[in-house]
């Protein structure tokens, strides 16, 4: 990446796992743009912190065609995440965060994403849609490896992968498993058979 602070980003096509589908993988695509933005100075045009400046008025009064015309201003350009850009600025740089937003949802038009609208607009969609019903996804993953019980006879090596596989789902939309809770989880599921592991181990 450039040090330029002027310089945008590439245009990124994520890899496939962190490109938006579905709400199953809504966090890990959200935190991987935030971490795209950040660091190169566009998160502003994506929160809307950096706001779209106005075009300024047109100069009015009478014309002498005798007078000399004001010399034209040029422009002083601004790092990325200037506060103050130029409209050319802020659309050239909101344009690119809005392409790498576009580019990195599998089918945009199905949740109403178009390539016109701003950055902060394809945000502002994208976490309406999400994040009202990302609590209760996660709440229902939580419940899914509550419920996951070993069962008598089952193969230690099967339960576990199984187990990961819910842990991965759940961390996947935005919880926090730990490799402890899969523990407890584990040895809280055990029957009496197994006191042996429990004593070992420890509920």
């Amino acid at each position: 990446m450039s040090s330029n602070p002027s310089s945008l980003p590439n245009l990124l096509v994520f890899p496939e796992d962190r490109q938006l589908t579905r709400i199953s993988n809504w966090a890990i695509f959200c935190d991987h743009l935030k971490s795209v933005a950040h660091p190169t100075g566009l998160l502003g045009y994506l929160d809307g912190t950096i706001l779209s400046p106005t075009s300024p008025p047109p100069a009015t009064g009478p014309i002498n065609a005798l007078s000399v015309p004001p010399a034209p201003i040029t422009p002083v350009p601004t790092s990325i995440n200037s506060r103050s850009p130029s409209i050319e600025e802020w659309e050239l740089r909101d344009g690119h965060l809005a392409g790498i937003i576009y580019q990195n949802i599998k089918d945009p038009r199905s949740i109403r994403v178009t390539e016109d609208m701003s950055s902060n607009a394809m945000w502002m969609r994208l976490t309406a849609k999400y994040k009202t019903n990302l609590a209760a996804t996660q709440a229902l993953a939580k419940e899914q490896l509550q419920q996951f019980k070993y069962v008598p006879r089952m193969q230690f090596e099967d339960y576990f992968k199984q187990l990961e596989a819910l842990r991965k789902a759940a961390n996947d939309i935005g919880c926090s498993v730990q490799d402890e809770d899969l523990c407890t989880r584990f040895l809280t599921s055990l029957t009496s058979n197994y006191l042996w592991i429990l004593q070992t181990h420890g509920a």
